[in-house]
């Protein structure tokens, strides 16, 4: 989904998704941070959607 969208467009596709907005680059920063913290160590060979829990 674009960034980019704007009026219906943008407002009709947020509301598809569980938290009700579009996704920021901010928000893939949030995980990609904890990926790389100590706090991720006992996570490998997963696949973590980042979705807005379509």
């Amino acid at each position: 989904m674009c960034l980019a969208n704007t009026g219906f467009k943008a407002i009709f596709s947020a509301k598809i998704f569980k938290v009700q907005r579009l996704g920021t680059p901010e928000d893939v920063a949030e995980l990609i941070s904890w990926l790389i913290s100590p706090k991720s160590s006992f996570v490998s060979g997963t696949i973590i959607p980042v979705h807005g829990a379509r």
